[in-house]
């Protein structure tokens, strides 16, 4: 039965934003476009009048499920933390993206499922692309493409080993499927945290140092970066 397989494989999709409604609602109508699956949960740490606005567009989105919570001035890490608690009543699985960058669905589901056949494996991804714009709008032109990771993987079953590893091969486990409860224990220190040069770091250790971390075969995210915003 394919569709009890799809709805099995629901990976929770969790989105920090704040102040940039025009980029949380190109991405929203991303998945819109697709009748995505997976549901999407936004923290956003906007001002009220955005929020508002954010409310108001989301009112007219009928094709992917989207849930909506505003946490005005909450730090990312927060939100993020925030988010996967609230996504763990009906989700198993949870995956981070920022709020310009896109998942491919087939490949959410295909992470999930490996996830689901495999208990020593604590995180999957596929492969990354990077889309640079050339500007800071939402919708404007592409100054190029490239890639953003290839094949990513951890493999050795020695914590210490897998440390070691990825000292010297480093990518951003925060990206990658993960199990929702796992995520949320791995989390504990990360949201603590209020240095955002340090957030994403101690995260992603933690997720290496917790678990292996499977490399599959397809497209699996688009990351987008705008000039100045990084």
């Amino acid at each position: 039965n394919v569709s009890s397989k799809y709805d099995d494989m629901k990976v929770a999709i969790l989105i920090p934003t704040i102040n940039r409604p025009e980029f949380v609602k190109r991405t929203v109508l991303y998945y819109d476009s697709l009748k995505s699956n997976h549901p999407i949960y936004i923290g956003d740490a906007s001002d009220a009048e955005i929020s508002r606005s954010t409310l108001s567009f989301l009112k007219g989105i009928n094709n992917v499920c989207v849930k909506y919570f505003h946490w005005k001035g909450l730090g990312t890490a927060q939100t993020i933390g925030k988010l996967a608690k609230e996504a763990s009543a009906e989700s198993d699985y949870c995956a981070f993206h920022g709020d310009d960058d896109y998942f491919i669905q087939s490949s959410l589901t295909e992470c999930a499922e490996f996830l689901s056949k495999n208990p020593d494996y604590r995180t999957a991804q596929g492969r990354a692309a990077l889309v640079g714009m050339d500007k800071t709008e939402p919708v404007c032109g592409i100054n190029g493409i490239g890639q953003y990771w290839g094949e990513n993987s951890i493999e050795s079953s020695s914590r210490y080993e897998r440390y070691c590893y990825f000292v010297n091969n480093y990518y951003v486990l925060q990206f990658s499927v993960h199990r929702i409860n796992e995520f949320i224990h791995d989390s504990r220190d990360f949201v603590s945290i209020r240095d955002p040069r340090l957030t994403e770091i101690q995260h992603c250790f933690t997720f290496a140092i917790s678990g292996k971390s499977k490399f599959l075969d397809f497209l699996y995210l688009v990351r987008v970066r705008h000039p100045e915003l990084f």
